[in-house]
């Protein structure tokens, strides 16, 4: 179900629903357990942020997931980076009003 809604969000040119698509894809190979597959996909979508940007929220949502997969599979050398690299984008974010 995941690889038709990527297909059709490539498809149909919606780069933002693509993105989402995909961050949905590897949420699930993560619940499944395989967190070196979803680590390489959630690389492969941060290269391809950095080639054609998505929102901020996208992208904190993108490296977040890998945060988490990185850390869960005790990479954390790796999710350390990766939250570094989150900062920025977080910081740029609105703040929610209470």
């Amino acid at each position: 179900m995941y690889r038709e809604a990527i297909r059709l969000a490539h498809e149909a040119g919606d780069w933002r629903l693509e993105v989402i698509d995909r961050v949905n894809a590897c949420d699930l190979l993560w619940e499944l357990g395989r967190h070196d597959e979803a680590a390489h996909k959630l690389a492969e979508l941060l290269e391809s942020q950095r080639l054609r940007p998505a929102s901020d929220f996208e992208r904190v949502e993108t490296l977040s997931m890998q945060i988490g997969v990185l850390g869960e599979s005790g990479r954390i050398g790796e999710a350390a980076a990766a939250a570094s690299a989150a900062l920025p984008v977080m910081r740029r974010m609105p703040k929610s009003s209470k």
